[in-house]
């Protein structure tokens, strides 16, 4: 589409009186208890062609860009930048001290747009992440879950104090004692043969999220049992997914958790969680 270089865009605030009008291009998730909505949209020859959103917490006033759109057509041309800062000025007028948005590496475009508006950008903690979705459909992945378990698995909340204090021994034996999170018994995991522990898959929860994204912190064999963390892990990818998780996470700066994941899927690899931030 060639667009008259004259044709104007027009800045507009986003209301119950014109949310309709944007609704075929406004992506906006559920908000956190707390938080208040702010929108902005552009219109060019008389279309919605870029809107935003940023949630504000009515407690700490941080605010999170949660929704940035412009049509195809209209890209590149200023609109999301429009959108972008007409929400920075918008965040700052009810004192915010920053506004902060998040997203993959592989989102170049957003990447621009940010730093194009002096946000810091970087990456968060060095994770890497995965759709739980993308995992259970990658081909190797799918073959390992049709596959009857050869361990007997436990979760940790089931667990007996002995059988507890058991696995923290062979984890100090085995010298893995680094944990990032606090660790969620439910989505934690025992991997046992001839009723010894045999391998652990240690996870914690992101709190306050509507739906739960599961940190990977720790995928350990005993015994250099390979079969064993496939099981675990699979195991673990079922149990998740009953639990409505919607994304895995774990450090890139644990290696073996990322070339186990890497192997497993036969080279798939995750994307990186980007944090951009502006201070107001």
């Amino acid at each position: 589409m060639v667009k008259d270089k004259n044709t104007k865009m027009i800045l507009t605030g986003i209301d119950d009186t014109n949310r309709s009008f944007f609704q075929p291009i406004l992506f906006v998730s559920d908000l956190e208890e707390k938080e208040e909505l702010i929108e902005a949209g552009v219109i060019c020859d008389k279309l919605p062609v870029a809107c935003g959103a940023i949630a504000i917490d009515a407690e700490t006033k941080l605010a999170r860009l949660i929704s940035i759109y412009t049509l195809e057509d209209y890209r590149r041309q200023g609109a999301a930048k429009m959108v972008l800062n007409a929400l920075c000025k918008a965040a700052k007028a009810i004192n915010a001290p920053r506004l902060d948005a998040y997203f993959t590496d592989e989102m170049d475009g957003i990447s621009q747009l940010l730093k194009s508006l002096d946000f810091e950008v970087t990456k968060k903690g060095c994770q890497e992440t995965y759709l739980l979705s993308d995992l259970i459909q990658n081909e190797r992945v799918s073959t390992y879950l049709k596959k009857e378990l050869s361990y007997d698995i436990k979760s940790f909340d089931i667990l007996s104090e002995g059988e507890k204090k058991d696995v923290e021994k062979q984890l100090k034996l085995h010298d893995f004692n680094v944990i990032y999170g606090e660790v969620e018994d439910s989505m934690s995991f025992v991997g046992y043969k001839n009723e010894k522990p045999t391998a652990v898959m240690l996870c914690s929860i992101s709190k306050g999220e509507k739906k739960p994204s599961v940190m990977i912190d720790l995928v350990a064999s005993f015994g250099m049992d390979v079969t064993a963390l496939i099981s675990l892990f699979t195991h673990g990818l079922l149990t998740f997914e009953k639990a409505g998780v919607e994304q895995l996470s774990f450090y890139a700066a644990n290696p073996s958790i990322s070339a186990f994941v890497e192997g497993l899927t036969g080279g798939q690899k995750g994307k990186s969680i980007m944090n951009g931030t502006k201070l107001l």
